[in-house]
């Protein structure tokens, strides 16, 4: 029995100024299945699917869903049809309940155009319970985590009963527990014949959820095969057009004295007495699932929050970090989860992004030299391989791997010692990722002392030199990589092993 082909794109080409960033993509998508789509960033993945929901125009090319063209359709038409895109922005109104942001893209309305927000909680409640057991309609939206608000947006996708689901990275933000709630939901939406295109750098998700995938590549489709019929490794070749033997490598660092000392930091509920050293040269990895306490904790270690008691010592003269001011008097940098909205500014150039913390060193007398913070701009570009027209560019208008680069650069233009990374590879590409990997391990080379925040087991076992397990803000276990299992690591994460409160150094 021959399957139907729901959605059909053909010779789709997109060009903005002089780069083509789609050429001549055809892509062919079957009711009923989990079709993967898979490439570097700034392959054209984003681009493919904003065309798809209209919210961008092609140059040329043609769109047919269930036989009928719909490139003269507008996003809400296209939406309308059941074509429903649940994007990476976390587009939450917090000033309202979750159950308004759940109707906001069809919200219900009484006589004269006002709106009846009740009319649809009950629709909006039963969305909600298929992605959160545990999130309620009425309760501000403005409290809400990113991976709730991830949630709160996946619900949003389903109360419109999508015949196409367009899912943008939705597990970037989401634990273990939600995780699998997701999978959960794609089994039974796939079971009412809901076709699902699945974005996702995680290629173990990749490999559990799909029955097709689609690579791109530099704006060409270069393979769809499927995943039954494509070990992992060449799927990898094909999406960045060469063979990568380990995409994680651990440098064998000379290890100097402790330049981290935590005592008993304690914050709120959500981390609980914890204590550890870091040293020189070492790279240390909180593993732990999202909401178990490692963002928390790059956040004291910063300076940035305040613990209840504890402290935190830094350097050979052990400094007091009270905060951030005192982080970067002390060489500490610290890359954030959400580089959007706390690593960067997005409406400055380039340049400006990577010289923003370092600025006395461009400045005399309260101005700056421009030549000279150029010259600096150019070299960290150089060096970290970040792929940009100019210094002058907007760093908005980057891939997410580079606009990371320039997050991580920020920092190399001063004299930082101490690296605090927080899901430093979440939402980035293979080639991106392995690149970063090799940037870490210079730093380790040339004596910083680390500290990753990650939920990527992988990523924590091929990097790091110790991994601090943690589970509900305490640390539950100390693991060294080479003598543990993946499965032992995530054991712990879920909070099935031994607690025992790990003091290490």
């Amino acid at each position: 029995m021959s399957k139907s082909c729901i959605l059909d794109m053909k010779q789709i080409e997109k060009r903005f100024g002089g780069v083509n960033a789609l050429r001549g993509v055809d892509l062919q998508i079957f009711e009923g299945e989990v079709h993967g789509i898979v490439g570097e960033n700034g392959a054209g993945k984003s681009t493919l699917m904003k065309i798809l929901g209209r919210q961008m125009k092609e140059n040329k090319g043609s769109i047919s869903f269930k036989g009928e063209l719909i490139n003269d359709l507008s996003p809400w038409e296209v939406q309308s049809h059941g074509i429903v895109t649940v994007h990476q922005d976390l587009n939450i109104i917090g000033s309202i309940n979750i159950g308004q942001n759940i109707l906001l893209g069809n919200p219900p309305t009484k006589s004269l155009g006002l709106l009846n927000w009740k009319a649809g909680y009950p629709k909006a409640k039963k969305a909600l319970e298929l992605v959160s057991n545990s999130l309620n309609i009425e309760h501000s939206a403005g409290d809400l985590s990113a991976a709730q608000c991830q949630l709160v947006i996946l619900a949003r996708a389903l109360v419109q009963n999508p015949q196409v689901l367009i899912l943008d990275e939705p597990t970037a933000r989401l634990g273990l527990e939600e995780t699998e709630q997701l999978f959960g939901l794609l089994k039974i939406l796939k079971q009412k014949k809901v076709t699902i295109i699945y974005i996702s750098h995680r290629l173990e998700e990749i490999y559990k959820v799909c029955d097709r995938v689609t690579v791109l590549r530099d704006g060409l489709k270069v393979l769809t095969a499927d995943i039954s019929e494509i070990p992992k490794e060449e799927l990898v070749r094909q999406m960045i057009g060469r063979k990568i033997e380990q995409l994680v490598t651990k440098r064998k660092a000379e290890k100097g004295p402790k330049v981290v000392e935590v005592r008993n930091l304690t914050y709120g509920a959500a981390v609980k007495n914890l204590s550890f050293s870091v040293k020189a040269g070492e790279l240390v990895g909180l593993v732990g699932a999202v909401g178990a306490g490692k963002s928390e904790v790059l956040q004291l270690l910063f300076g940035a929050e305040h613990p209840n008691r504890g402290e935190i010592l830094i350097g050979s003269e052990n400094k007091f970090i009270r905060n951030p001011s005192d982080a970067l008097q002390a060489g500490i940098a610290y890359v954030p989860e959400n580089r959007s909205d706390e690593g960067l500014v997005l409406d400055f150039a380039v340049r400006e992004n990577l010289t923003l913390v370092s600025l006395s060193s461009f400045s005399k007398l309260g101005f700056i030299k421009r030549k000279k913070e150029q010259e600096k701009a150019v070299e960290l570009i150089k060096r970290l391989q970040i792929k940009t027209p100019d210094s002058n560019t907007s760093v908005k208008s980057l891939s997410g791997g580079n606009q990371q680069k320039v997050v991580l650069g920020k920092w190399l233009a001063g004299v930082q010692k101490v690296f605090l990374l927080d899901e430093v590879t979440a939402g980035i590409d293979v080639g991106a990722k392995f690149e970063i990997y090799e940037f870490v391990g210079d730093l380790t080379e040339a004596g910083a002392a680390i500290i990753l925040a990650t939920s990527d087991i992988q990523e924590a076992m091929g990097l790091c030199d110790r991994l601090l397990i943690m589970h509900r803000g305490t640390i539950v276990t100390e693991l060294i990589p080479q003598n543990t299992t993946r499965e032992e690591v995530l054991m712990n994460m879920m909070g099935g092993g031994v607690h025992n409160e790990v003091q290490s150094g």
